[in-house]
């Protein structure tokens, strides 16, 4: 029974390093495991098999503070690179994916972080070097976040690769601390970014700019010259997650409008994103020529970075009922179902505006939850690591414009596979999402610096 727990738990753990088809005739490539995982594990504590797992005092108790390590293995590592503590090599908009245990050193055992309550501290902290790696310009405690929100037990970690990042070597450090049990644990990885500029595509911004004669970007925590705001605060977005057919997975109550993330498409089960542009800075008079939602594609879920075997359109939706983003972490973990955890006013799969449900589950049902007809829809995406623009119907803008009591914003589904976007909480503001709206007038009327001509990519 141990060995099957062992296998499952191992195989959710690195189910990211596939095997290579081999061509006919040839030897299939042998894939590297990392041999940081336990061979014997304790039972998961799901919610339906609670307090199962062993406790830090329980693992220090039969290993010895002494033989306790910190374990870890990163989506796509060789055996080089794991010799080294290198990551690898990443580019901007990249997210990098790790998974951390605390066992004994032998691999015998492991006992998993009980989220903070085991009086133990667990952290992960960046370190953003110059181009020569020898100098920290920048500490950063805070960036590195649980990659799966319905994982229990398990620390899947994620972080991204920001458009401050300099080309060159920086670091990750993962610490654990537990006084009481004479624990101090550290481990430092390694890992190169590269950042060539490449990842900021403002095509449609220039032929935009061509065509018209006022052109400006609203983006959350950038300027805006030509609506005279210093620094917009105008987006409110989160992610829905439909009914889990697992029961401890289940998290159409619960509320994510706190994770840096936006997940729209297919990925076990629909998830679908909200987003809403406050659109009062522009003068109701302006005239709206065209408009375009851009968001940056950081990821496919369930893949070893680098997969991209998947593919997807996006499609827009505008949204009739109001909502509220919440500031939820996805927790779906709660004993009493009947006060989930979803604040009061805030949407989850069930509710818009909870406990006031949609027509139909998801903001479903055409013509009460959202309009009948697309607003918008991308082009087929095959690849991460890019902005996806999805140019959006004018007279629907048009009217949020003159009419901003009628914008409740959009809905934003993936035909295929689930895209896994930056959202208007991620750390860095030049990878949020970004609305491009093109006028065919000059808008003086909004006291802004410049009236007749384009609005540049927001200044940092």
């Amino acid at each position: 029974m141990q060995t099957q727990r062992a296998v499952r738990w191992s195989l959710a753990s690195v189910a990211v390093l596939s095997l290579a088809v081999a061509a006919p005739g040839a030897e299939a490539p042998k894939t590297f495991v990392p041999p940081n995982y336990p061979l014997n594990t304790a039972p998961v504590d799901w919610p339906t098999n609670p307090g199962t797992r062993y406790t830090m005092p329980e693992m220090v108790k039969r290993c010895g503070p002494e033989n306790m390590a910190i374990k870890v293995s990163v989506d796509g590592w060789t055996e080089p690179l794991y010799s080294r503590n290198e990551m690898g090599t990443y580019r901007v908009g990249d997210r990098p994916t790790f998974s951390v245990v605390i066992g004994d050193a032998n691999s015998r055992y492991f006992g998993s972080v009980k989220d903070g309550t085991d009086g133990g501290t667990f952290r992960c902290t960046l370190f953003w070097m110059d181009e020569k790696g020898e100098k920290v310009l920048r500490t950063d405690p805070d960036s590195v976040r649980p990659a799966c929100a319905t994982c229990g037990g398990f620390h899947v970690m994620y972080f991204n690769i920001p458009s401050f990042a300099k080309t060159g070597r920086h670091r990750l450090q993962i610490t654990y601390v537990h006084k009481k049990l004479n624990l101090d644990l550290r481990k430092d990885l390694w890992f190169h970014a590269v950042n060539d500029g490449s990842w900021d595509d403002s095509s449609v911004l220039a032929e935009a700019t061509e065509k018209y004669p006022v052109v400006t970007v609203l983006q959350p925590g950038r300027a805006c010259g030509t609506l005279g705001i210093d620094s917009y605060k105008g987006v409110t977005d989160t992610f829905i997650h439909a009914t889990h057919t697992v029961p401890d997975r289940n998290a159409d109550h619960a509320n994510f409008g706190r994770l840096a993330m936006l997940r729209a498409g297919h990925y076990g089960q629909e998830q679908r994103a909200l987003l809403r542009f406050d659109l009062t800075p522009a003068p109701p008079d302006a005239v709206v020529a065209a408009a375009w939602l851009q968001l940056y594609l950081a990821d496919w879920p369930g893949g070893e970075r680098g997969r991209r075997s998947s593919k997807s359109q996006f499609v827009a939706y505008e949204v009739l009922k109001e909502w509220q983003a919440g500031r939820g972490s996805g927790n779906i973990y709660w004993h009493n179902k009947k006060d989930p955890p979803v604040a009061p006013g805030e949407a989850s799969w069930q509710a818009h505006s909870h406990p006031a449900k949609w027509a139909e589950p998801g903001c479903g049902k055409a013509g009460a939850d959202r309009g009948a007809e697309p607003i918008g829809t991308s082009g087929e995406v095959r690849k991460f690591g890019h902005w996806v623009t999805i140019p959006l119907a004018r007279e629907t803008v048009a009217r949020w414009v003159a009419d901003p009591p009628s914008n409740r914003g959009l809905l934003l589904l993936g035909t295929q596979a689930c895209g896994i976007f930056h959202s208007s909480d991620f750390e860095d503001p030049a990878m949020r999402p970004r609305l491009i709206l093109a006028f065919s007038s000059g808008i003086a009327s909004a006291g802004a610096t410049c009236t007749t001509q384009s609005c540049p990519l927001p200044a940092e």
